[in-house]
Order: C-alpha cells, then structure tokens, then sequence
C-alpha cells in the first residue's frame, strides 16, 4: 500500500515527456576514450571503449522508495562502489530528474515542438501503457528547444542529489504538481507522480552499486 505523497497506482492519463539516457556502458576502473558528438547533442559524449555494466531492474513505488534509492545510490558513490552502465553521473541524473519535478511544481517555460506534442496524443488515443513505455525508453533525445531539463555538462559533487531530495521534500511537504505538461497540456498530481517515479526508475537503473571486495 502506498502512503507517500507519490502514489504508484497508474492513473487514466500519463505525462509524455521523458529524457531517457542514452545507453552507454563504462566502468569506473576502466579507462575510458570518449568522442564528441555533434553539436545538436552537445551535451553528451559517447563511449568509445569501455568494460560492459549492466543496467539493473529498478521499481519506485512511492516518493519515500525515490528518496531511499537516491541516498543509497549517493553513499556507494561515495565509497568508490557505484558503477554506471551510462553517459550521465548520478549528480546529472539527479538534476534532470529534479528539474522536472520543479518545472511541474512551479511551471515550464517551453513547450515542445508541435510533431511531438501531436504523437503524444495519438499515441494516448491508441493506449496509455504504450505511451508510457515509450516515453520512458533508453535513448530517446530531447530536441534542442527543450534544453531547459538537459543537466549540466559538469555538475558539482553531490549537487545535482541535493537539489533532486530538495524538489522532493517539497513534494512531501505537499506542494502540488499542477503545471501543465510541456506536451500533454494540463495533467494532474498524481499524474506527474506516477510520471517522476517512472522517469527516475529508468535514469537510476544506470547506476549499479558493485559489490564489496570482502
């Protein structure tokens, strides 16, 4: 049973919108090579030669199991055991993630373009869950006109965790999340709950925490 301010239930309708990571695989003991991309994209790098890491299968079903996750994942990264299956660190998942969540609580200042704002509705017409998944799906890039969610190219340690539990526990303070969707128009709080917990699941399966040496 859910108790959190975030519920898990899938509501009738579902945001669109979603950043997914690019999926990339590296390790942090391995010595990476890397090569820019084209300037569209510039905010990611690719991979060019790196040991494999396996994204992981990841449930959220509320704010407080977001809030658990993002910590635990925070303190193996601070005992040198977290491992990232792609291109982003956990503090730029963690700012995008929190970016959404603040956008939805205070507004956005974009929409996207009208191609994408047009296949999400047909796609909400023809099945919600189908939307869902394709939403929140490995490799779908944001267009240039919505790089206000984009994280920032370096985040600063630990920043991009704090400023993700602060967006949080306005959540849990009960802030609601009225604002409408760059995409959908207007969608409810339990909307965007459900929409924020699927987003994180997907960019925080990219980091693994590896197991101890002992």
């Amino acid at each position: 049973m859910v108790t959190s301010a975030w519920p898990c239930e899938a509501p009738e309708d579902s945001p669109w919108p979603c950043h997914p990571q690019v999926a990339a695989f590296s390790s942090q003991s391995e010595r990476l090579t890397y090569v820019k991309v084209p300037e569209e994209l510039s905010r990611r790098w690719i991979v060019t030669s790196m040991v494999r890491v396996q994204r992981r299968s990841l449930t959220l079903d509320s704010c407080a199991t977001l809030r658990r996750e993002v910590e635990r994942l925070q303190t193996a990264h601070e005992r040198g055991r977290l491992a990232r299956a792609g291109n982003w660190s956990l503090d730029q998942c963690c700012q995008h993630l929190g970016r959404w969540i603040e956008f939805s609580i205070d507004g956005f200042a974009f929409q996207y373009p009208l191609r994408f704002r047009v296949l999400g509705r047909v796609v909400r017409s023809v099945s919600w869950r189908w939307l869902v998944a394709l939403a929140a799906r490995p490799g779908f890039l944001n267009p240039p006109s919505v790089g206000a969610v984009e994280p920032d190219a370096i985040v600063p340690e630990g920043d991009g965790v704090v400023y993700l539990l602060t967006q949080i526990s306005r959540v849990e303070a009960g802030e609601r999340m009225n604002q409408p969707s760059p995409v959908e128009g207007p969608i409810t709080h339990a909307q965007w709950c459900y929409f924020h917990l699927r987003h994180a699941e997907l960019h925080l399966s990219f980091h693994v925490e590896e197991a101890s040496a002992s």
